[in-house]
C-alpha cells in the first residue's frame, strides 16, 4: 500500500479495501505477432485466493506514473494489468493511437489466458482513451469479458476526430502536444500546462494544417497526416478504429459514464443507445462535468469499482437500484431513472 493510493481511495470515497497486502511485477513483456513488445504491470492482492483480472490498456504513462491507481484496484481485491500501448512507457514500435488497438489487445488477451494466476474472468474500467480500448476487445473478449465500465468515450474513432463532420482542430492539437510530451520531466510538463492555451492558439491559426505535427513537436506523427488525409467519412481507412458496429454484441454489462459538457458525450449516448436496442441493460450516469474534471475522474474511479465488484465478485452492496443517474442543471440535483431518455407525456 502506498500513502497516495490510501489517499486517493479516501478522496474517491472507495469501497473499503479488501487488503493492503499487494505485489507487483514490473516491465512484463507481452510479444505481438508482429514483433512489437508491450510492457505491461501486474499488480496481486496477497492472500485472497484465485480473483478476477481487470484489464487497462493505456496509450499514456499510466502504467508508470499513475501505478497508484492500480494499487486502489488491486486493494478491492482484484489482479490489474495495466499495459502501455505502441510506443509508450517503454513498449516498441511506432505510437499508433486507436488504429491497433483492437489486434494488439486481442495478443494481450490471449497471453493473460496463458498466465496461472488468471482464473478465467476478466473485468474492464477506465476513461476517455481507457474506455476507447475497452469497446476495441469487448466483442472479441467474450466469453471471459464479464463486467466493464467506459466512461467519458465512444466507440467509433471517426466520430471522436470529427464530431458532426468537422475535425476537432483545437482537442487534438492539445492531444497531439501531450502525448508528444509526457514521458519528459515533470518541470517540462508543467511549462507546458501553463503555455498551452496561447501555444494552441497560435498553432491553431498555422497552414497547411498537415504540416502542424512538425510544427509544434519537430518530429512527423503518421497519425496526424493520416487524420487529416481521410476526412471522408466513408473513407475504408477509418474501418479498423470502428468499433461501434459491435456494440450491440457485447454482453458483457456496462456503466457508462459521462458529463454534459464532455466532448465525447454525444458518441458515449450513441453506445448506451446501441446497448439499449439490443436488449441489454446498461448503467448511465451524467454529472456537471467536463471531460477533464477532476470530480468525473473520482466519480469514474468509484462507480467503476463498485460495476466490478458487483458483477466480478457478486458483491453489489454499494450498486444503485436505478440504472440511470442524471444530474439535473437548474434544479442542480441528482435524480434516478429507469432509463434514458424518460419517459414524458406529449406537451404543447
Amino acid at each position: 500500500m502506498s500513502i497516495l493510493s490510501r489517499l486517493m481511495a479516501w478522496v474517491s470515497k472507495l469501497p473499503p479495501a479488501e487488503t493492503h497486502d499487494v505485489a507487483v511485477e514490473r516491465n512484463l513483456a507481452i510479444e505481438l505477432p508482429d514483433g512489437v513488445v508491450l510492457r505491461a504491470d501486474h499488480y496481486s492482492p496477497r492472500n485472497l485466493g484465485a480473483r478476477p483480472t481487470v484489464l487497462v490498456r493505456s496509450t499514456y504513462t499510466d502504467r508508470t506514473k499513475a501505478g497508484w491507481t492500480s494499487e486502489m484496484i488491486a486493494e478491492r481485491g482484484f489482479h490489474v494489468l495495466v499495459v502501455s500501448g505502441r510506443g509508450v512507457d517503454g513498449s516498441s514500435g511506432e505510437l499508433t493511437p486507436f488504429l491497433k488497438e483492437r489486434e494488439d489487445g486481442r495478443a494481450v488477451v490471449a497471453w493473460l489466458k496463458r498466465q496461472p494466476w488468471f482464473n478465467g474472468v476478466l473485468g474492464t474500467t477506465g476513461a476517455s482513451y481507457l474506455g476507447y480500448t475497452q469497446w476495441a476487445i469487448a466483442r472479441d473478449a467474450q466469453p471471459l469479458l464479464k463486467a466493464m465500465s467506459t466512461q467519458l468515450i465512444g466507440s467509433n474513432l471517426r466520430d471522436l476526430v470529427y464530431p458532426g463532420g468537422a475535425f476537432a482542430l483545437d482537442l487534438f492539437v492539445w492531444w497531439m502536444l501531450m502525448v508528444d510530451s509526457q514521458e519528459r520531466s515533470v518541470l517540462t510538463l508543467l511549462r507546458n500546462a501553463i503555455s498551452s492555451t496561447a501555444r494552441r492558439q497560435k498553432l491553431v491559426r498555422h497552414l497547411p494544417l498537415v504540416e502542424l505535427d512538425r510544427v509544434a513537436t519537430g518530429k512527423r506523427y503518421a497519425f496526424w497526416r493520416d487524420w487529416l488525409a481521410h476526412e471522408a467519412a466513408d473513407d475504408p481507412w477509418w474501418l479498423s478504429g470502428d468499433h461501434s458496429h459491435t456494440v450491440g454484441e457485447v454482453a458483457a454489462p456496462n456503466h457508462l459514464i459521462s458529463g454534459w459538457y464532455d466532448f465525447f458525450l454525444p458518441q458515449l449516448m450513441r453506445d448506451y443507445a446501441a446497448l439499449r436496442e439490443a436488449g441489454h441493460q446498461p448503467y448511465l450516469t451524467i454529472g456537471p462535468w467536463t471531460h477533464f474534471d477532476g470530480a468525473a475522474s473520482l466519480a469514474g474511479a468509484r462507480e467503476g469499482i463498485i460495476w466490478l465488484r458487483a458483477h466480478l465478485l457478486d458483491d453489489g452492496r454499494l450498486l444503485r437500484a436505478a440504472p440511470v443517474r442524471v444530474f439535473v442543471l437548474g434544479a442542480n440535483e441528482w435524480r434516478d431513472l429507469p432509463a434514458w431518455p424518460p419517459e414524458t407525456p406529449p406537451q404543447r
